[in-house]
């Protein structure tokens, strides 16, 4: 793996996403009316253009809902192919659909893209190297159409998955979308205008799942490309030191709270390859408070991939060793040390903070601003050290503190991840192994505004370390105050403490570590106002990154099927477009839709019922 990036050129850059959703079907409406007889499973077929193997059931419990959803977005213009088990064999399992004639099976719309022209040698033998759509356990949906009092209806949880696409490139003057066009016609596509009564529908909410995102590097023809060390390095930091001010961007069911969706799926990366016992985790006045020095001289004290690895990828266990790794944190760097899938797998840092959401504009902010986060890890490692710098405030505070404790100890032969705190501070004051000094005080000058002693993170530090553009500074801020709001209605008391089993429960709220969590932090935009004001129509200096609206690129894309019920006024971009509405629909299920389908506006939405599922019953 390369320790370091390449200064003369930018990095080959590459995301993908990883769209979690509901697929409901209506079997008794399907197997009733002859104009949805296409889509009996046996007449779905894993390849576009080719019979299923003579030992694959697509009527089986695990094939059929995956291969309906996949074959009505092919009739909308996808090319898109289902990742199943090809070597399922017929089981005893009674079919759970009619076997009908192969005459009486009728085709969708001519006036949709034939499925001739759905060559599958466009997706190879690559599973991201075309569209994909495969099974999600982790999806919550309701087990039974009893739960939600709507019979004939069956639910299954899916992942559409991307290819590698090239990720945006923006500037002061220049904003290019790049693998962002093909994303959005794809969330085109599972937001497809359906009339009422259609008996199928696809949802992606906040309550029932999620939007992953990867970062990587454009993979050679023969092996994937290896993410340099120092750019892993500088991602960590930033992404650790600012966990709680990310946090504030995201809506409370991402926050690992109890009881919310994400509480086992997701969650903080401050308590991996931390030496504190992890049972219980409080992230309340009862846990050790989070340190950004001594994550930092973990990160950049790691003598080799192995150590970093284990700092980034695993929690210790209860005989004090490390041997757990664990992805289900904000950020899951497991992908990118080759741990899950091999020399084969792919390289990439897996971003799982998003809720679930069709809406383009959402998932558009977020590819953005995770590649901002990504160009400013390689910024950062490219940056040569200042000549003689001053080692900032908070970490010389450190210095000063673990000098007068123990002076003269050694560290005793532990790796960075099991050397306790002291040591690691000692190990600087002696410049031990020569060079340690120069090399940490070297990287922690280009942090200066970071490590200032007492000063809590903000938005506006971390947009502007970003360079954030200032059209996403405003999305970005419209969006924490929104969710604020939805945390103090809805969240506030709840915590994200995990006690694992230990005694009594914590009812103590989360200690946070940068503004925007009490009341009026978020009222002052996260930009210079005093230059272009607090609505952003004055002239941007640079650090307020201006750059052509995003919305202009995206809006047609950006087709929703749930319903805006904002009373707010519209956003506009720095030259006066409206940008499309950054609401609360983007957060909501298309409850409005479902209705329709039952044309039942008295039925309640699945979030509801999955939130509250004795409301459910009669």
């Amino acid at each position: 793996m390369s320790s370091s990036t390449n200064a003369s050129e930018k990095l080959p850059l590459t995301f993908g996403v990883e769209v979690e959703h509901i697929f409901g079907i209506n079997k008794d409406l399907v197997c009733s009316n002859p104009e949805y007889h296409w889509l009996f499973p046996q007449s779905c077929t894993i390849d576009a253009n080719s019979p299923n193997p003579p030992d694959f059931d697509p009527t089986l419990k695990e094939n059929s809902g995956l291969l309906q959803a996949v074959k009505i977005l092919r009739s909308t213009g996808a090319i898109l192919k289902p990742i199943v088990d090809e070597t399922t064999l017929e089981s005893d399992e009674p079919p759970r659909w009619s076997i009908i004639p192969d005459e009486s099976v009728v085709t969708p719309n001519p006036t949709v893209v034939p499925m001739a022209e759905q060559n599958d040698e466009e997706h190879g033998s690559d599973m991201f190297s075309g569209w994909t759509m495969t099974r999600d356990g982790s999806v919550k949906f309701p087990k039974n159409a009893e739960q939600l009092r709507w019979p004939g209806w069956e639910f299954v949880g899916l992942e559409l998955i991307s290819p590698i696409l090239k990720v945006p490139e923006f500037g002061s003057d220049h904003f290019q979308l790049n693998g962002l066009v093909d994303v959005q016609r794809y969330l085109g596509f599972m937001n497809h205008p359906r009339p009422e009564g259609t008996p199928y529908f696809f949802l992606s909410s906040p309550e029932t799942a999620g939007v992953h995102v990867h970062i990587g590097l454009q993979p050679q023809p023969d092996r994937q490309t290896e993410i340099p060390v120092d750019f892993i390095r500088h991602l960590a930091l930033i992404c650790l030191a600012f966990e709680d001010t990310i946090t504030l961007l995201h809506h409370p069911q991402r926050r690992s709270y109890t009881g919310s969706y994400s509480r086992n799926h997701i969650g903080t990366n401050r308590f991996v390859g931390r030496m504190t016992h992890t049972n219980p985790r409080h992230h309340c006045e009862k846990g050790p408070k989070f340190s950004p020095e001594d994550a930092f001289l973990r990160i950049f004290l790691a003598s080799d991939i192995e150590e970093l690895a284990d700092l980034l990828t695993t929690v210790p266990l209860e005989d004090d060793e490390y041997g757990y790794m664990v992805r289900q944190c904000y950020v899951n760097f497991c992908n990118c040390f080759g741990f899950e899938f091999g020399d084969e797998g792919k390289r990439t840092i897996e971003f799982r903070q998003h809720h679930g959401t069709f809406n383009s504009e959402d998932i558009t902010h977020w590819v953005v601003f995770l590649t901002a986060l990504a160009r400013t890890a390689e910024r950062k490692a490219n940056e040569k050290p200042q000549a003689d710098a001053p080692l900032p405030p908070s970490l010389l505070k450190h210095l000063a503190l673990w000098r007068d404790s123990q002076p003269g100890t050694t560290r005793g032969p532990f790796s960075v991840i099991d050397a306790p705190t002291d040591e690691l501070w000692q190990d600087i004051l002696s410049d031990k192994p020569p060079g340690t000094l120069t090399r940490v005080v070297g990287e922690a000058s280009k942090y200066r505004d970071l490590f200032q002693i007492d000063k809590r993170r903000s938005l506006r530090e971390l947009f502007d370390l970003l360079d954030l553009p200032l059209e996403c500074r405003r999305y970005w801020w419209e969006r924490a105050k929104r969710y604020r709001v939805e945390w103090a209605a809805h969240w506030r008391g709840k915590n994200t403490c995990r006690l694992y089993g230990g005694p009594g429960s914590c009812n103590l709220e989360d200690v946070r570590d940068c503004e925007g969590w009490a009341d009026g932090e978020l009222d002052v935009p996260p930009w210079d106002v005093d230059a272009v004001g607090a609505n952003g129509d004055g002239d941007a200096p640079a650090r307020a990154g201006r750059s052509p609206p995003l919305a202009e690129s995206s809006r047609l894309a950006n087709q929703r099927s749930d319903v805006d019920v904002t009373d707010a006024d519209p956003l506009t971009t720095t030259n006066g477009a409206e940008l499309p509405s950054s609401s609360s629909s983007s957060s909501r299920p298309n409850v409005m839709s479902i209705a329709a389908i039952l044309n039942r506006p008295d039925v309640m939405s699945i979030a509801a019922i999955l939130n509250h599922p004795e409301s459910s019953l009669p």
